[in-house]
């Protein structure tokens, strides 16, 4: 059964790099027109042709785009993105966005005009309430922002009159777009640190010592800090090097508030503390549409499980197994709160931001194959663009990182107020069913409370590995939770409702290939060689990338990366993003977790050796049994999978010396035989088709073809 997608009026619609306009949308796809040799043609797209396109990024839509708004707000704020904004500069918008909303929604009700002596009235009398509750905007403690009274780091800093009233103008003028909040003042000047790379560290790892639970104040960093440059200097010339430029007092005072305030807070006052201070509060929907409101949170799992993986018990002894590690793994779990309908389930050590972001990374893809992996018997498990987003305030999802995500894929954040678990009702209600329906099948269970526990040592029974809990859970979502009667949606299964509902009023679109890079892409900093950017052992270039390295003496770029696609990556130059792809072929849909598995096999196989070439590539992919992508797949959604701090680690002594260049392998006299050849018997696997990269994709810029196997930039033109 095809899904309909619904598509905003006057939305933009690509097709192999060339825009059309939306003009018809019917139960069975959409009529756009586009110009083509000096006249109007129309195109006609399916359900089924938006999907495929939109998967593989030949296809891509900006909802809106033709509009009277989006067309105001393009001329107004071009193509600004809220996730480009400095940590500072985001805060300060959404502060000024959430008074903004507050102001209209009173004035909605008729409690306040716009005459300024009545706003200033109305601002003392409702801060002490709603300050405690919107997030603050990050500035210095006992210094004062533009003039004025000099405040504490604890006191209350509402805006005034005529600065909210300028806010709310800008605001209404911009269609609530939080563009127009940004405060252009940022952009003046620089204010990096002007000093070498070593002055540089040396001043941020003095500057970070005002994060501690000693809460040491500012004077007190700022004289540390110099005593630390002294005697580094002192060091320094007794070896005959020159002596580092020491910075004044106000340098390091600005270095000191750089430091991000929610991780300060919490060294210095504590996490509940820091969120209390970042709390921030949001309303109900009435929902009637999939996709229109999720809910995600986390929840500790009431196990006890080993932090392994499975397959190491049959080289243990029991003495051996008993002293393995174990404990309470965390899940974050996704719900769609029309259907009822579980969207992802992923398990993490302790609660991360990285992870929060995987969960409804998940939550947006289509997991069929997935699901079959796991052993499903009904392999059916969607996913789905979204509009409002909810959860708590807890530290994964209180940051702006998050929020980032979200409001990249034009979405929007919720956050319930703290303690009022009911306002999250429906995945509350989700973790209980998980703790009552399918703990009690599972020995090793800690129970809710004390009481249900008694005597119990649940240790003493732990049997299941971090992928056989992994498995578990997602079968239990999957075959039970999803196609099982609920109550809340009539008696009828979260499947059955989400297809009725996705054929008949439709779900929102899920993101295209860039836009998944942009809002859930992990974000690393690399140098610009001759043949590109380097990621995991493979180079990426495009001909902005090229440029950039012949006209730019500074190579060091940050880069964001999809883990389960690494047929691209974005490049950031001179701040904006662009597209590079690799210069081998067959990455395109290719997960992180495999090709690392990938990269140790070879390695094991082909030790000897400084390149791999794409034929070697292929060989290996082909070598490669079903039950091993099956495990790499599932790696995914456990607590082992990589982080970007195991990225990061893992790069020096993994990756070092590889490289993966197109080319024809050299004829070397090797027998074919498979990875695990020896070991376990195993059935011949078909080799792994690779496609093609094509150059019509929408893509923020094309990549140049590469015209001979191994070019490098020295090669000349």
């Amino acid at each position: 059964m095809t899904d309909i997608i619904r598509l905003e009026p006057y939305s933009q619609v690509q097709q192999g790099g060339i825009p059309g306009l939306l003009v018809e949308q019917g139960p069975l796809g959409v009529i756009i027109s586009r110009w083509s040799e000096g006249e109007i043609v129309f195109d006609e797209l399916t359900y089924d042709e938006i999907n495929k396109g939109l998967k593989t990024g030949h296809i891509t839509i900006r909802d809106g785009y033709h509009s009277e708004e989006a067309v105001l707000q393009r001329v107004q704020f071009a193509d600004q993105i809220v996730t480009h904004l400095p940590a500072k500069q985001r805060s300060t918008v959404f502060f000024r966005q959430a008074w903004c909303d507050l102001f209209l929604d009173a004035e909605a009700r008729g409690e306040i005009g716009r005459y300024w002596k009545d706003v200033e009235i109305w601002i003392r009398s409702v801060a002490p309430e709603i300050t405690v509750q919107i997030p603050q905007p990050d500035k210095d403690a006992g210094k004062c922002k533009y003039g004025g009274k000099k405040r504490s780091s604890n006191e209350i800093d509402p805006p005034g009159s005529s600065a909210l009233l300028r806010w709310v103008r800008a605001y209404e003028a911009s269609g609530r777009c939080v563009l127009a909040l940004i405060d252009k003042r940022y952009l003046a000047g620089r204010t990096k640190v002007k000093f070498g790379p070593e002055s540089a560290a040396l001043l941020r790892k003095c500057a970070d010592r005002y994060a501690s639970f000693k809460r040491p104040s500012k004077k007190s960093v700022i004289r540390q800090t110099k005593r630390a440059f002294r005697l580094a200097n002192a060091y320094r010339v007794d070896r005959g090097l020159p002596p580092l430029a020491i910075p004044a007092e106000s340098t390091i005072y600005r270095e000191i508030c750089r430091l991000e305030p929610y991780h300060v807070m919490c060294q210095r006052q504590g996490l509940e503390a820091a969120n209390r201070h970042f709390a921030i509060i949001g309303e109900g929907l009435n929902v009637l549409r999939p996709g229109e409101r999720l809910e995600i949170d986390e929840w500790k799992v009431d196990l006890i499980t080993f932090f392994a993986e499975a397959g190491v018990f049959g080289h243990l002894t029991e003495e051996q197994i008993k002293a393995l590690p174990k404990g309470r793994r965390w899940i974050y779990v996704v719900i769609d709160v029309r259907t009822r309908l579980i969207l992802s389930v992923k398990v993490c050590a302790s609660p991360n931001t990285e992870d929060a972001i995987a969960a409804l990374d998940l939550a947006t893809r289509d997991k069929g194959d997935l699901a079959r992996l796991f052993g499903c018997a009904l392999p059916d498990w969607p996913g789905t663009g979204f509009e409002t987003v909810a959860s708590d305030q807890g530290a994964a999802f209180a940051n702006f990182d998050f929020r980032g995500a979200v409001t990249d894929l034009r979405g929007t954040v919720m956050f319930p107020p703290a303690g009022v678990p009911k306002l999250r009702g429906h995945i509350e209600r989700c973790f209980r069913t998980f703790g009552v329906e399918l703990m009690e099948c599972l020995s090793a269970r800690t129970y809710s409370n004390i009481v249900e526990k008694g005597d119990f040592i649940p240790e003493d029974y732990a049997a299941l590995a971090d992928d056989e809990l992994t498995r578990i859970l997602v079968r239990f979502v999957v075959d039970v939770y999803n196609n099982k009667p609920h109550g809340g949606i009539g008696g009828q299964t979260p499947l059955n409702c989400w297809r009725e509902l996705c054929s008949t009023v439709g779900k929102p679109r899920p993101p295209s290939r860039v836009e998944r890079l942009g809002a859930f892409g992990r974000k690393y900093t690399r140098s610009i060689s001759g043949r590109g950017v380097r990621f995991a052992g493979i180079f990426y270039t495009c001909e902005m990338v090229r440029h950039h390295f012949l006209s730019n003496p500074d190579l060091e770029v940050e880069i964001r990366v999809d883990h389960q696609d690494l047929g691209l990556i974005e490049v950031k130059l001179d701040g904006v993003w662009v597209v590079a792809r690799p210069l081998a072929k067959g990455f395109d849909g290719l997960s992180l977790d495999l090709w690392t598995e990938a990269c140790s096999n070879l390695r094991r196989r082909f030790e000897a050796e400084a390149e791999l070439t794409q034929d070697i590539i292929d060989q290996a992919f082909a070598d490669f049994s079903e039950e091993d992508r099956a495990a790499s797949q599932r790696l995914g959604l456990s607590a082992l999978a990589p982080t970007k701090a195991d990225v990061e680690r893992n790069r020096e002594h993994l990756w070092l010396g590889l490289e993966v260049v197109a080319g024809i392998t050299p004829s070397v006299s090797r027998k074919k035989r498979g990875l695990l050849d020896g070991v376990i018997a195993r059935a011949e696997v078909a080799p792994r088709q690779l496609p093609e990269n094509t150059p019509g994709e929408d893509d923020a810029e094309k990549t140049m073809p590469v015209s001979r196997p191994r070019w490098r930039m020295e090669d000349g033109q």
